[in-house]
């Protein structure tokens, strides 16, 4: 086990003393949804991307962010929400544009208007806790400042749940009898100690390593891809 410290550069390095090891397979597991380009370790035959993908055709396993945020959509709406805001993260991340098409899909599939104002960025491109701060407690505003406020805010995560928590309590709301909050990720230290808990969606993270090493394994025993 290795960790690049969110270093790509000490990727390849890393793969060449797993090589040295003489293992026989490698889970490379990505810290977002997104592209990666591992470079090749000589010596290792089989890898596995976890949490990402190449152009090189590398077996992967990603989570499914649009059928994650459809689902929490369509029960929002099923549970009678139907002015339903969505704070993203940044627009840059795969995760944010699937998430964002799906809150769509959902709420056209019901009939309801994906109104403009409803979306907001919740996370700055380039990551910042003042940034963060402001962008949030700006969307926050915005949504209370319109004709007909959101009944449920979705945010990109529920670190950021938590925050809209203390935003619409510092503005005198409360949750959910005012508005109602959903989260994504799953994160459990945050959703189970919020008060009231929070509605969110599971990132499997767990699961997701299982299948990826399940995948490896199937390789190396000479499986096809």
């Amino acid at each position: 086990i290795a960790d690049s410290g969110g270093k790509p550069q000490r990727v390849a390095s890393l793969l060449q003393t797993f090589a040295e090891h003489r293992v026989e397979g490698a889970l490379y597991v990505a810290p977002s949804h997104q592209e990666v380009n591992l470079p090749k370790a000589f010596g290792i035959e089989h890898t596995v991307i976890v949490n990402g993908f190449d152009q090189q055709s590398t077996l992967s396993v990603i989570p499914n962010d649009y059928a994650g945020q459809r689902m929490l959509v369509e029960q929002l709406i099923a549970a009678g929400h139907r002015r339903i805001a969505y704070l993203t993260l940044p627009s840059s991340l795969i995760a944010t544009v699937e998430r964002t098409r799906a809150w769509r899909d959902a709420l056209n599939a019901a009939g309801i208007t994906p109104e403009p104002e409803w979306l907001c960025a919740g996370d700055p491109e380039i990551p910042s806790l003042e940034s963060e701060n402001r962008l949030q407690a700006e969307a926050i505003d915005h949504y209370l400042s319109l004709a007909k406020s959101p009944t449920v805010i979705c945010t990109g995560n529920d670190r950021m749940a938590m925050r809209v928590y203390g935003l619409l309590r510092s503005r005198g709301l409360k949750v959910p009898e005012d508005m109602s909050v959903a989260g994504y990720d799953d994160h459990r230290l945050i959703s189970e100690t919020l008060y009231p808990q929070l509605t969110t969606v599971e990132l499997p993270y767990r699961r997701m390593g299982e299948a990826a090493a399940e995948l490896l394994l199937e390789l190396i025993d000479g499986g096809a891809p």
